[in-house]
């Protein structure tokens, strides 16, 4: 997983403030794997996931489409991820 955070406000590290997981500016470029083919994502949390297709990142499966599980799954995942890294960095 590789992520970014683009603001030019915020002094830290993305997941280490609390600004970076809530705002717009934190991307994210990660796969997940369904039925053995691997799907490249964007995700940002205000605007959602974007699906990449053929090189381009403009593919949105129906939402019957199995990449969707997996999708709520490493979202859920990436969230706990967040947390843990914003806890730590307010004990310190």
């Amino acid at each position: 997983m590789n992520y970014i955070c683009t603001s030019m406000n915020c002094t830290g590290e993305a997941g280490t403030k609390k600004h970076c997981p809530e705002c717009s500016h934190l991307l994210v470029y990660d796969t997940v794997e369904v039925n053995g083919k691997k799907y490249k994502f964007e995700f940002a949390p205000r605007f959602g996931f974007q699906i990449e297709r053929r090189g381009e990142y403009d593919w949105n499966p129906s939402h019957r489409h199995p990449v969707w599980k997996a999708l709520e799954a490493w979202q859920v995942n990436f969230s706990l991820c967040i947390k843990r890294r914003i806890q730590k960095a307010n004990r310190h």
